[in-house]
């Protein structure tokens, strides 16, 4: 899943549209673009991307897919914005360890305290610095201002075996009953959080590292990974959830699926 974006509140005593087609066609992936929108209405309250890769059923790598040719202006976009998006992941994927992202503020003390505010650093630079910033709050949490929070103490947790009935066609479990989980596990998350009922807004990209079968044990870890006051109108708190596949008996536990 690529991302899922709610424009606004469908009301319940509508008929429903929803509608799909596919958008972007590589060698073995594909993107979907999915809208949800009232009866009476053309503007979707609802907005999904979701990419798929095509397995060969007994081999289990990658297989050719049919080509795709766009016809009009609209599908050319979309083609275009799909094949971007494709050279973006590809780019991400070959350099995660290069990645870098602004730093975030000035003047924190450490080694690159002289850096302005658009300098570029590294993911494990920003890292540090942050740490930096909090370790006094965790040596001496008595005295760490009140709307200051450790991110370890913002989990939450559960549990539970996988059933039949969430199986998918491949005899797997359903991806959807995954996210439909670790959504309400999030929204619990931001509900203890922020002391009031949450208004979920998007859903960005879903990662499936591994399949989860049948009478597995799946753990799914929420906490809250980022908040802002300034990204939207409202007071915002990303929650990321992860799912472990649990194996009791072998001592292990595997991370299966990301959800931000």
């Amino acid at each position: 899943i690529d991302r899922i974006i709610l424009g606004h509140r469908p009301n319940l005593n509508d008929d429903i549209d929803l509608s799909g087609k596919v958008s972007w066609v590589g060698t073995s992936s594909m993107e979907i673009n999915m809208t949800a929108n009232s009866s009476w209405t053309t503007e979707p309250w609802l907005s999904a991307l979701f990419s798929f890769v095509a397995l060969d059923k007994n081999t289990g790598k990658p297989a050719a897919l049919n080509r795709l040719i766009p016809e009009t202006d609209e599908e050319k976009v979309r083609f275009g914005l799909g094949e971007e998006r494709n050279q973006t992941r590809k780019r991400q994927r070959q350099e995660k360890s290069k990645a870098r992202i602004q730093k975030r503020r000035k003047g924190v003390q450490g080694e690159h305290d002289h850096a302005d505010d658009d300098e570029e650093v590294s993911l494990e630079t920003a890292a540090q610095l942050l740490f930096n910033e909090a370790r006094p709050f965790l040596d001496l949490p008595a005295l760490a201002p009140r709307n200051i929070i450790r991110l370890s103490d913002t989990v939450t947790e559960n549990a539970m075996i996988m059933q039949p009935q969430q199986r998918n066609t491949a005899g797997r479990i359903f991806g959807g009953f995954l996210v439909r989980r670790a959504y309400e596990l999030a929204y619990a998350s931001a509900y203890m959080f922020g002391g009031h009922v949450p208004r979920f807004r998007e859903l960005d990209e879903v990662v499936f590292k591994k399949p989860v079968d049948v009478g597995d044990l799946v753990r799914f870890r929420a906490f809250v990974l980022y908040t802002s006051t300034h990204m939207h109108d409202l007071p915002t708190a990303h929650i990321q959830v992860d799912a472990f596949v649990t194996k009791p008996e072998n001592m292990s536990s595997t991370l299966s699926n990301t959800f931000n």
